[in-house]
């Protein structure tokens, strides 16, 4: 039971344990295994998620979750009925995904990204020199929008001339 946004509440044979929450809202919807309160050190804290429950959390498909775990951005274990269980910081590496292609970055970009900081070797200077690039790309391709633009606004120019001349302007062959 949800206690005041604070934490979640169980009742345990007469006895009432507070387990404070320390991840976002969103996350309520976890299972939580084996969930006493951390001060007793009589079990191991654990939350996992369903395929479900991070899609819902992220706001994103159940089919996308799959997807992106397809291409190594994140990890689930199988449980005993073969469901897919993943851990809590899921939904940050989702959210981090979802940012980066927000802004050009592809799922293998970050893929790798994740891959490389997972083997001890921090990508910031990688992430950089990527982002970068993507920058150089988007000045690239802002630059072709104005030639095409000022292309566009001179061929009709043109035209209105030879429309104003009342006979076939015949302008698409000027194209």
């Amino acid at each position: 039971m949800l206690n005041g946004g604070a934490g979640l509440t169980f009742n345990i044979k007469h006895s009432t344990f507070n387990i404070p929450v320390l991840f976002r809202p969103a996350l309520y919807c976890c299972n939580l295994v084996n969930a006493l309160d951390p001060r007793t050190s009589s079990r191991v804290y654990l939350v996992s998620m369903t395929t479900g429950e991070v899609a819902r959390a992220c706001g994103v498909s159940a089919d996308t979750i799959r997807y992106y775990e397809k291409h190594g951005v994140i990890a689930s274990v199988r449980a005993p009925n073969g469901y897919r269980s993943y851990p809590e910081d899921v939904v940050r590496r989702v959210s981090v995904l979802r940012r980066a292609l927000e802004i050009g970055f592809s799922v293998e970009d970050v893929a790798g990204f994740f891959r490389q900081r997972s083997a001890g070797n921090p990508p910031c200077r990688k992430v950089r020199a990527a982002a970068q690039a993507k920058l150089q790309e988007i000045d690239d391709r802002i630059a072709e929008m104005i030639s095409l633009r000022d292309h566009l606004a001179a061929l009709l120019i043109d035209w209105d001339q030879k429309l104003a001349g009342g006979a076939p302007a015949h302008l698409l062959e000027s194209l």
